[in-house]
């Protein structure tokens, strides 16, 4: 019997929620999240002000929230740079989620 190898790490998860979670991270982050297919993930970015790469993210656009896992980066500060930028005004929450466990097979 063959030798099963899996891939066995745990990421960040932080939860945006209000009906204005589509239009924050389309101006906070890399993709085109106006145009993301609601429940399908995507990848992204987040970056400084001079376009320096700060976070990788793994999106998934749900109705009136959306979950982010960050891939590499530091979710705290993930965290501090999206709440210092949330206004009333965008009609959102953010929320820190538990770690995350992937788990694949690697063939």
């Amino acid at each position: 019997m063959p030798l099963r190898l899996y891939w066995d790490e745990q990421f960040p998860l932080l939860t945006l929620r209000g009906k204005g979670a589509r239009d924050f991270l389309h101006g906070q982050t890399s993709a085109n999240v106006l145009a993301a297919e609601e429940g399908k993930i995507f990848l992204s970015c987040w970056l400084n002000t001079k376009g320096k790469v700060r976070a990788i993210l793994e999106i998934k656009i749900g109705q009136d929230c959306a979950s982010i896992i960050i891939l590499a980066g530091k979710k705290e500060e993930v965290f501090r740079g999206f709440e210092s930028v949330i206004f009333p005004s965008d009609k959102v929450s953010l929320e820190e989620g538990n770690m995350l466990r992937r788990l694949h097979l690697i063939d």
